[in-house]
């Protein structure tokens, strides 16, 4: 329930400083995957009505409490001042999140074409400034930071995954953008459209 401090998020929107008894989902299942595994607690606390029809089928027998998109629950770190004065430098601003890789895998794909992609946006949609959200697996990549700095990219991270403002700070990096873009489906299409911000797939070839 920490990761990606979820747990810490709903804790200081509710007011409850109890220990959560439930089974936080971290983030949206494509289809039927689960994990018995991590099952424990009595109760679930997920994202969608669709999600609870999906444990639903799969027998779980745990109560599921649906709550919507956690980073509806999360706020921005910067004041108000300060996030004015960012955002007048920033001024018109596309967000990418390359697809990442994980604790035990790498994921790769063509980042040149990737980044000729977004140049093209950019020229076609008139973008004064390119933010590249990074995974913190991925941030620590000096060669990988570089191809996007190389272009005028500025690249950030929500943080490492048992960060408490992890969630906070994706919130405050996506609210800091009119469009965002991606090449992989993942939570991050939800929490932009959620937040109001429109979300593009990319075609990228990835292994």
């Amino acid at each position: 329930n920490n990761v990606y401090g979820i747990g810490n998020v709903l804790k200081k929107y509710s007011g409850y400083n109890g220990q959560i008894n439930a089974y936080i989902e971290h983030g949206v299942y494509f289809g039927n995957h689960y994990d018995k595994n991590q099952w424990y607690a009595e109760k679930i606390i997920t994202f969608s009505d669709q999600r609870k029809r999906h444990l639903s089928d799969l027998k779980v027998n745990k109560e599921v409490n649906v709550i919507g998109p956690y980073i509806y629950y999360a706020e921005e770190l910067f004041s108000k001042d300060y996030r004015r004065l960012l955002k007048e430098q920033l001024k018109k601003t596309l967000l990418v999140f390359p697809v990442h890789s994980a604790k035990s895998l790498e994921t790769k794909f063509d980042i040149e074409a990737f980044i000729e992609e977004i140049m093209s946006l950019k020229r076609q949609y008139l973008f004064d400034s390119i933010l590249v959200c990074l995974y913190w697996k991925d941030i620590k990549n000096t060669e990988l930071v570089n191809l996007y700095k190389n272009q005028g990219f500025k690249v950030c991270t929500a943080g490492h995954k048992w960060d408490k403002d992890f969630l906070n700070r994706l919130k405050t990096i996506i609210c800091l953008s009119e469009v965002t873009v991606s090449n992989d489906v993942g939570t991050h299409v939800g929490y932009c459209t959620i937040l109001a911000k429109p979300h593009t797939i990319l075609k990228s070839k990835i292994e």
